[in-house]
């Protein structure tokens, strides 16, 4: 969208069925550079969706020219759902990211504007009984900028979470 008509942008093909109960992309604006952000998983030549997503950059012109892989997540399965959000502090460029993967685990990252983190975290952070829809979620706290992840637990009445405060994300 141009603010007056809508243009064709083919950015990646063939998902397939992996879609059908599941969004293994997400797309959000940072908030100081108006840059678009778009995260999304990919497959092989086999047609396999592989586990590490990638991103590619809207300037507001035109797309990154190649799709950039996130640093590898500890999860092993495949991204069933990510989810982006923006923080919403003017002068900010940070994104908060949480995904889930085929092997019912689930993960969250940072891009401050330039690169992806980890956030200091190496391993998974928990499992989820689920096996379809959406089960994770991420969002910021207005006044403390906080970023808050949200996930299915090991049974189907718990959640858990993480805030992130810039430093490490603690429970």
């Amino acid at each position: 969208w141009n603010g007056t008509s809508w243009s064709n942008q083919l950015l990646h093909a063939g998902l397939g069925t992996v879609l059908a109960q599941r969004r293994p992309f997400d797309l959000e604006y940072e908030k100081n550079s108006d840059r678009a952000i778009l995260t999304y998983a990919i497959q092989d030549t086999n047609g396999t969706v592989l586990p590490t997503p990638v991103y590619k950059v809207w300037d507001g012109a035109s797309w990154s020219i190649a799709p950039i892989p996130l640093p590898t997540p500890p999860t092993t399965g495949a991204p069933w759902w990510i989810e982006l959000a923006q923080n919403p502090s003017p002068s900010s460029n940070e994104l908060a990211m949480i995904m889930s993967s085929s092997t019912l685990q689930a993960y969250g990252m940072i891009w401050n504007g330039t690169s992806w983190s980890n956030m200091g975290e190496s391993s998974s952070w928990g499992t989820f009984p689920l096996t379809a829809g959406k089960v994770v979620d991420v969002t910021y706290e207005q006044s403390s900028k906080k970023a808050m992840f949200v996930w299915g637990g090991s049974s189907n009445s718990n959640l858990n979470y993480r805030i992130w405060d810039n430093t490490i994300p603690s429970l």
